[in-house]
């Protein structure tokens, strides 16, 4: 299982909370601005329409949430009383693709709230006028009947797309739009920007009882699948639809189809005594949501589930259950299971509760700079995510001496928790110091997703308050200053293209075309501009990748500062 957190990461919160730094948002009372921004929304079409009633957001590191406008009759918005900054600005209308500022991304966080691109640069006293331009959205449409050919009223309809997702760092189908039949069967997906698209149908009315009779003769033991355009139950052998800006594809219909259920049972085994509890079972990749239901487990260990659609499965349980040390205190223990079900019962599945660990060692620090003080702290749970459900996440203990511990820990993979912001000690300081080294068992943790598998008292984190860095400015071919898009350094070594890797770092130029990166350890790097990347999107190893032909590259040989310029190709 892919778990998150950072042990490192918790050390930086504590240092981070110490005083005497003012850790208040530098514009909390910071008086308005004298900057604004201007524009139209218009269709972007051969004949432009001015589209009126269109959603404008905007935000920045120097707002507070979001602003948001409402076009007036003529398309035009505006946002006053801004301080010179970077901004992503976004747009949206129905039946329009939503847009960021500069960019041919959809606003994929939502209809309005961009979390994307800072492309919009202005100074103070400045008035930017802008045209933004949207395209119409893509629409697809068609029934979904059953095995009759008659109509399924109020069955879900998921379009799909392939997307990189910074969270799990894998490319995995996602949910671009979810609608819903009419009495006719009939569904409509509308808004859709350029893309290809995977479309399924969930089946959310029960299906008719007749066909549950003569299918299996009394014994309701079928169900209606989710069902892939077109018209299989198997993903895999889902048709894969192209759509243009504005097309409009019909005929994309689904006939659902009916899959046997099957029993799957089990047992759980491990820890102390009856371990009672539930086990909850979920589905693998679901665009809806991957929860299918709970079996309470038996005094003897045994869990049920009877009827089980085809598709792959995970077990999971946690249970609070007797130390195995005879000491009667009582501890948190956890296992999980694999499953695949293709209407055959499945049997004797054996989920082994394993014990949680803990890792403890010492904080050092290098460098010329007085060591902060560490008081003995509890750290919030948020520096972690993806916990096994039930079991609270790890917990952190920080002491005065230097030394540290951390209880609650499973088996699995570990990532740090704060996907598309800069990552504290890594790529921004925590005041002077910037985290070096991570090692547990001599090994070291930072140059690979951390996979811990067992305890350990020997780990060591390492700050320094030296760190190396690569600067430059960005320019385009004509030499005019560049300040959107991003600067994407990232190492020569594909093993080190994982999500949130220390050597692969993504940073907006600056409202002055300039750009900085810090603390990349010694290597060989590429260095390459991309303007049209969401926030995060450069951990994807197929965009760095396309990115090798334009990269420049460069090497890191230690605790130093490297000039590089970069130009837009």
């Amino acid at each position: 299982m892919m778990r998150g957190g950072f042990i490192a990461f918790g050390i930086a919160l504590a240092l981070q909370a110490q005083p005497p730094r003012d850790t208040r948002p530098a514009t909390a009372n910071a008086p308005a601005g004298t900057a604004s921004i201007e524009g139209t929304v218009l269709s972007d079409e051969a004949q432009p329409k001015k589209l009126r009633r269109a959603l404008v957001a905007l935000s920045g590191p120097t707002l507070q949430g979001v602003r948001m406008e409402i076009t007036d009759d003529e398309g035009r918005f505006q946002f006053t009383g801004l301080r010179g900054a970077q901004y992503a600005l976004a747009a949206s209308k129905e039946p329009y693709a939503s847009r960021y500022y500069g960019s041919s991304h959809p606003v994929s966080s939502g209809r309005g709230a961009p979390s994307g691109p800072l492309n919009l640069s202005i100074r103070d006293g400045e008035t930017r006028s802008i045209t933004m331009r949207l395209p119409r959205g893509a629409v697809i449409t068609g029934s979904v009947t059953d095995t009759e050919g008659q109509p399924i009223p109020g069955t879900i309809v998921v379009v799909m797309a392939d997307r990189f997702s910074p969270a799990t760092g894998l490319r995995r189908p996602i949910a671009a739009d979810i609608s819903t039949t009419d009495d006719r069967g009939i569904y409509r997906s509308f808004g859709l920007p350029a893309g290809q698209y995977v479309v399924y149908a969930q089946v959310a009315t029960p299906f008719d009882a007749q066909e549950v009779r003569r299918t299996t003769s009394g014994s309701p033991r079928v169900v209606a699948s989710n069902t892939y355009y077109p018209s299989t139950p198997d993903s895999a052998l889902a048709t894969r639809i192209t759509m243009t800006a504005g097309e409009e594809r019909a005929g994309i219909d689904i006939q659902v189809q009916y899959a046997p259920t099957a029993a799957v049972k089990g047992f759980v085994s491990g820890g102390s005594g009856s371990p009672g509890g539930v086990v909850r079972l979920t589905r693998s990749n679901d665009a809806l949501g991957p929860l299918v239901g709970f079996s309470p487990i038996a005094p003897d260990g045994q869990f049920a589930f009877p009827s089980v659609a085809p598709g792959r499965y995970e077990i999971q349980t946690a249970v609070y259950a007797p130390s195995s040390d005879g000491s009667g205190d009582r501890t948190w223990v956890w296992g999980s299971a694999a499953v695949t079900v293709d209407g055959e019962d499945v049997t004797n599945v054996g989920v082994q509760l394993i014990a949680a660990f803990s890792i403890s060692g010492r904080v050092a620090f290098e460098g010329s700079t007085p060591p902060p003080p560490l008081p003995a702290t509890g750290l919030p749970a948020s520096i972690f995510s993806s916990v096994p459900s039930g079991v609270p996440p790890p917990s952190m203990q920080l002491l005065d001496d230097g030394k540290f511990s951390i209880t609650g820990l499973v088996p699995g993979v570990y990532r740090p928790s704060t996907i598309g912001a800069p990552l504290r000690g890594l790529q921004v300081p925590i005041g002077p110091w910037w985290l070096k080294s991570i090692t547990i068992d001599g090994r070291e943790m930072l140059d690979a997703p951390l996979d811990l598998q067992h305890g350990s008292d020997s780990a060591v984190v390492t700050f320094t308050d030296r760190s190396s860095s690569v600067s430059g400015s960005v320019k385009d071919a004509a030499d005019a200053l560049v300040t959107r898009g991003y600067v994407v350094v990232y190492s020569a070594d594909r093993a080190h293209w994982f999500v949130n890797s220390r050597r692969v770092v993504g940073v907006a130029p600056d409202i002055a075309g300039h750009y900085s990166i810090r603390n990349l350890p010694p290597g060989e790097y590429r260095a390459a501009v991309a303007l049209d990347l969401e926030q995060g999107e450069w951990f994807d190893p197929d965009v760095l990748d396309a990115l090798l032909p334009t990269a420049v590259t460069f090497t890191i040989s230690g605790i130093e500062a490297k000039s590089l310029d970069l130009i837009v190709r």
